[in-house]
């Protein structure tokens, strides 16, 4: 048998390492919301089918992924490595 005992400090993940971060950043935290809001309203759109209201939550949606690039370049994302 091996001598190598498994700790749970083995598995233990580096909360201290900014790659082990899981988005909890205002650039994500903003990107989700308008994100979530936009598929709401798409959901809506399906429902009572409007053209129009589903373009308009596609739309969202866009703004969303931008919001969140936007914000990461700013500085307010995870990625502490980009420049505006």
């Amino acid at each position: 048998m091996s001598e190598h005992s498994v700790t749970d400090q083995d598995h233990t993940p580096d909360v201290h390492n900014p790659r082990y971060h899981h988005g909890r950043s205002p650039a994500a935290w903003a990107g989700v919301v308008v994100a979530i809001v936009g598929f709401i309203v798409m959901a809506v759109a399906v429902l009572i089918p409007s053209l129009v209201l589903f373009i308009v939550s596609a739309a969202v949606i866009v703004v969303a992924v931008i919001l969140t690039r936007a914000l990461q370049v700013l500085g307010y994302g995870n990625n502490h490595h980009l420049k505006a």
